[in-house]
């Protein structure tokens, strides 16, 4: 889980595998530029702004999430 939306931001956390997240539908901003959303493309890739466990909030890559059904 990151900052910001950007590989190179720094680490909030490292989620255990099976972590439960929520989704961010919020889309209140963590990054510079005052944008609102909960997804966001970078020049690293996709990412998702999601709150875990105990209300810690990051973005993190969707390629690590496992979708609910």
């Amino acid at each position: 889980m990151r900052e910001q939306p950007e590989q190179a931001a720094k680490a909030v956390t490292c989620l255990a595998d099976g972590t439960i997240v929520a989704l961010d539908l919020q889309g209140e901003s963590l990054f510079e530029g005052g944008q609102r959303t909960s997804y966001t493309v970078s020049a690293s890739g996709p990412w998702v702004l999601v709150t875990a466990p105990g209300g810690l909030r990051g973005w993190v890559s969707p390629a690590y999430l496992g979708w609910a059904t």
